[in-house]
């Protein structure tokens, strides 16, 4: 949505055939999920003493990116390679369903995203940096991996 607020765009020294675009608050989203969670002592239930085997959290997201250093093949119209930094906000409902509160974590996400393609597919690596949580502990850093495919305009 903000990809064109860029306050710095330059082209690499012309040997390299690349060009290099840093934005701040750009790509805002809103989001749905649903988070499974591997035998996680915060899931215990209230009846049995054991940890369960596996959780789904349906959770609400909101995220920005706070800072994106894109880097262009010359003359392409997309990115070839983005090192992003986000903000995103997330309320877990997981506890609502089991006669608890809801958690509320905001997390520091730094990113990298490699596009495989013209406009369709790029592989991602995310980290997850809780900075604090309310309702319950915080946890640890998480990550994610994997490939997006993002939907193309006619």
């Amino acid at each position: 949505m903000a990809r064109d607020w860029d306050f710095w765009n330059e082209d690499f020294p012309s040997k390299c055939n690349r060009s290099v675009s840093i934005a701040v608050l750009e790509e805002p989203d809103l989001g749905v999920t649903l988070s499974m969670h591997f035998r996680d002592p915060g899931d215990k239930t209230k009846t049995p003493p054991q940890t369960q085997g596996l959780t789904i959290h349906p959770q609400l997201s909101a995220q920005i990116n706070l800072l994106n250093l894109s880097i262009y093949k010359r003359k392409a119209e997309d990115p070839w390679l983005e090192f992003m930094l986000a903000n995103g906000p997330l309320l877990d409902l997981y506890g609502r369903f089991t006669g608890t509160d809801a958690q509320f974590q905001w997390a520091l996400q730094p990113s990298v995203e490699w596009h495989l393609d013209k406009k369709t597919l790029s592989a991602f690596f995310q980290v997850s940096i809780p900075l604090f949580t309310v309702g319950g502990r915080n946890s640890p850093p998480s990550f994610a991996i994997g490939i997006l495919w993002h939907a193309v305009n006619p």
